[in-house]
């Protein structure tokens, strides 16, 4: 919800914003920006081959010259590099991933958000190698503490930060229209 909410509003703004899902069929996608009431909306894809959507990263940079672009995959554990001719993953497939789009959000000057998963425990899913190669990364929880104040609230924390300030926090609410901030904290204080 946030991502396509980001990218809707990256569009509103002047750029181009591609969302490459392989978690969400592209119906469901659409039905999603019903439900929130988006007005501009985003060009979606569902290629699984990061070499296909950076093509189609490439294509869009090129009908649209001069405007900023925001490319989205959701998520970096279910899309390909190509490695293996007989189109096998493991677990160096993401890291690989996350190298092929920050060699090309740099070569480009574009932004990506690449959504990952988590385990059971709500902790990243993946090789530290991808947070090593990423400049921002952000987690997203939700309190499930039944005597918290933020009970149910989502929770987005900047882990890391490769400009900037970390470990900052952000209580984001829900509704009809999507994800809203409703608070933050900083310094983050773990229990």
């Amino acid at each position: 919800t946030l991502a396509l909410q980001l990218a809707d509003a990256w569009m509103q703004c002047g750029g181009i914003a591609l969302v490459n899902g392989q978690e969400e069929s592209p119906l469901q996608v659409r039905k999603t920006t019903k439900r929130l009431k988006m007005k501009t909306g985003f060009i979606a894809g569902e290629d699984r081959l990061i070499p296909t959507v950076l093509g189609h990263a490439n294509f869009l940079r090129n009908e649209h010259p001069g405007k900023p672009m925001l490319l989205v995959c959701d998520s970096l554990q279910t899309h390909d590099d190509g490695f293996y001719a007989n189109g096998g993953t493991n677990s160096m497939t993401p890291v690989r991933v996350t190298n092929m789009v920050t060699e090309y959000c740099k070569e480009h000057f574009i932004v990506a958000i690449l959504i990952g998963q988590v385990n059971k425990d709500g902790k990243f899913a993946g090789k530290m190698a991808i947070k090593h190669n990423v400049d921002v990364h952000l987690h997203m929880s939700i309190d499930q503490k039944p005597s918290s104040e933020t009970f149910g609230k989502r929770i987005i924390k900047v882990e890391k930060n490769r400009f900037g300030f970390s470990q900052v926090g952000y209580f984001l609410g829900m509704n009809e229209k999507g994800l809203y901030e409703d608070g933050s904290w900083s310094p983050i204080v773990e229990d």
